[in-house]
């Protein structure tokens, strides 16, 4: 019924050893891809950058508030 998998692949996860269209793979390509250096780091400057940015969201409307208030 199921598809049998091997000692190898029950290591690892069924996304990476899963069969699927070249559509599929397309479109969901990060449960293909094996991380790697350069994906991390890139992925830790754009969370930096959206954290950043929504402190600078903060930062503005507390100083506009401290303005109308006063």
């Amino acid at each position: 019924m199921g598809v049998e998998r091997t000692s190898k692949q029950a290591s690892e996860p069924l996304a990476t050893t899963a069969q699927g269209t070249p559509v599929f793979k397309a479109l969901n390509f990060e449960l293909y891809a094996k991380p790697t250096a350069p994906m991390r780091l890139l992925a830790v400057a754009g969370t930096a950058t959206f954290v950043g940015f929504i402190g600078y969201m903060y930062y503005q409307k507390q100083t506009l508030n401290n303005k109308l208030n006063c």
